[in-house]
């Protein structure tokens, strides 16, 4: 049953997350971190500049990476970091621009730029200087009118408006730009410049089990929806619309409801009719919790709206789960597992509903053979060695 007492306790733990983030987001975000590599780099190095989330370089810079309290919830935090660090070991002396406060640009300092977000358009050019934009999900326009589209489907079943959650400002910098980066698949690019060169980067995981195999028996008929904020943007209603459907199967659910009353009061309705709906809360990657979690089902259900490769997939690919998702969620790992297609919401339920009835088919062994195949891609895809192989075939690309 999602209590009120869980509901309170989720929402009082992740205010209090988000109130932390916030004193060191505006402390940090009022001031740029610059030069940094230049006492190791000699006179006259080259100097790249990356408009990015600055949180963890002050952590990366003291030798606390692993300290920094955000570091397991979300792959960017660890790959700023790397990225530093790999520019430094290219000959780089870097400057770092919080995203959301960039001071002034000198942009005639820079050999480099590398912008997350909407600066390049304000550049003039400059002989030589190369220019990447660090693109993580769908174009801005698709993104914000996939997820207005999901409420209004949401409306359209439940009878309930939801705010959106997910809407992201538009983004000019992919026209501007010699090379962007994509971490998903090739049709997570429609509606880029078909100009600008695309490379893909890999999605890092905060971390692996060593040695892992799934325990078939106990994880056949459980089933993980995981992600972060804008529960209807990632389908987590469609999802909670199928398992009302499969009693035979238990859905858990890893999340932020609690950040969403609307929603939130929804799916406690839904939940208390349902036992085999659990809601978790918020689970921290890498706690003997989430490892419980993660090891005890066998797949994960993304149906996504709009994303570039969702982090929390690849993390879960590493415990062998099977991947039920969208197309539009472009997870790398789709050919392992199961696609959700349709241009409904209810064809979308359907599709969810026969995937995991097809799941729930499979003998153990072959649900094992799927889980191992998947946790071998994930050895190859997306640990940190892979972002950073990634990265670096992404400057000698821009260089070449």
């Amino acid at each position: 049953m999602l209590g009120l007492d869980i509901l309170s306790a989720t929402l009082i733990k992740r205010k209090v997350k988000q109130n932390v983030k916030k004193l060191i987001s505006g402390f940090l975000c009022s001031q740029a971190i610059r030069d940094i590599g230049k006492d190791k780099l000699p006179a006259g190095a080259k100097r790249a500049l990356i408009i990015y989330n600055i949180l963890a370089i002050p952590y990366f810079l003291s030798g606390k990476l692993e300290k920094f309290s955000a570091i397991s919830s979300h792959s960017m935090y660890w790959e700023t970091a790397e990225m530093v660090r790999l520019l430094n070991d290219f000959g780089f002396i870097v400057d770092f621009y919080d995203l959301k406060n960039p001071p002034p640009i000198d942009w005639q300092k820079y050999d480099l730029v590398i912008d997350e977000r909407d600066n390049l358009k304000k550049a003039p050019p400059i002989p030589g200087q190369r220019r990447i934009f660090y693109s993580t999900g769908f174009h801005w326009l698709r993104h914000n009118l996939a997820e207005l589209e999901r409420i209004k489907w949401f409306y359209e079943r439940q009878g309930i408006y939801v705010a959106p959650q997910r809407q992201i400002n538009a983004n000019f910098s992919d026209e501007h730009a010699e090379a962007m980066t994509f971490f998903g698949n090739e049709p997570q690019l429609i509606g880029y410049n078909q100009s600008v060169k695309k490379v893909p980067l890999n999605i890092s995981a905060v971390g692996a089990p060593n040695d892992f195999s799934k325990n078939i028996g106990k994880s056949k008929n459980n089933f993980l929806w995981m992600g972060g904020g804008g529960a209807v943007h990632k389908g987590l209603d469609l999802t909670v619309e199928a398992f009302c459907r499969l009693p035979q199967a238990n859905l858990y659910i890893a999340g932020d409801a609690a950040d969403e009353p609307i929603f939130g009061e929804w799916l406690r309705k839904m939940i208390d009719k349902n036992p085999n709906i659990k809601y978790l809360g918020w689970l921290e990657v890498g706690t003997p919790r989430f490892e419980e979690i993660a090891g005890n089902c066998i797949a994960s259900i993304y149906p996504s709206a709009a994303e570039g490769g969702p982090g929390s997939i690849a993390q879960l690919l590493h415990y062998g789960l099977i991947p039920i998702v969208t197309k539009t969620a472009n997870v790398r790992a789709e050919h392992l597992g199961y696609i959700v297609s349709g241009t409904t919401s209810n064809e979308m339920i359907d599709a969810i509903v026969k995937n995991v009835e097809t799941v729930l088919s499979l003998s153990e062994k072959e649900l094992l053979d799927k889980s191992t195949a998947i946790i071998d891609f994930a050895k190859k895809y997306h640990t940190r060695e892979a972002y950073s192989k990634s990265f670096v075939a992404l400057l000698r690309e821009v260089y070449k």
